[in-house]
């Protein structure tokens, strides 16, 4: 078990509008930290600013080395893809994937779903893609641009949502 040996560091937690907590996100390693400012964007990222000192400092893949006293640091959060407590759209038959493998570029079938909202991320949990769907039915999605690998399609419409993989050849 790691436990973090931290004197002070950062952390963000979303909660719903119960007070339960959605997720929760903090530096990978870091000794002491303090965050500044934070703001979101449009698809749920969370970005944050702060300061760093006497060690490194790493989120996910990305390792910020200490070149002295403080460091200033800014960090992107992206909520991860899974975590959720609205149910799923009822019917299998409502929501799938086709060509799935593919090879960047697939539709989405949400038969009888309008208004939804389509997100896209990586198995870190990295918002990669963000789409409003009003009206269609059977959008197309690009994300030939990616990398080969597994990607999570989430659909999100009004209190129901659904998550689907999508393996990218």
């Amino acid at each position: 078990m790691y436990k973090r040996q931290a004197f002070e560091n950062v952390f963000v937690v979303k909660y719903d509008a119960s007070g339960n907590v959605i997720w929760a996100r903090s530096p990978d390693e870091c000794s002491v930290g303090f965050g500044y400012n934070i703001s979101t964007d449009l698809i749920g990222n969370v970005y944050i600013t702060g300061i760093f000192g006497n060690s490194d400092i790493v989120f996910g893949n990305t390792a910020l080395t200490s070149s002295g006293l403080w460091n200033i640091f800014v960090a992107k959060l992206s909520p991860p893809p899974i975590v959720t407590d609205l149910p799923l759209v009822s019917g299998a038959d409502n929501f799938n994937i086709y060509p799935n493998p593919s090879s960047g570029i697939f539709t989405l079938n949400m038969n009888n779903i309008l208004n939804a909202k389509v997100f896209v991320y990586d198995t870190h949990g990295n918002s990669l893609f963000t789409k409003d769907c009003r009206n269609e039915t059977n959008p197309q999605i690009d994300l030939s641009n990616q990398s080969k690998g597994i990607y999570f399609v989430e659909m999100v419409a009004g209190n129901e949502r659904r998550t689907e993989k999508i393996i990218i050849q």
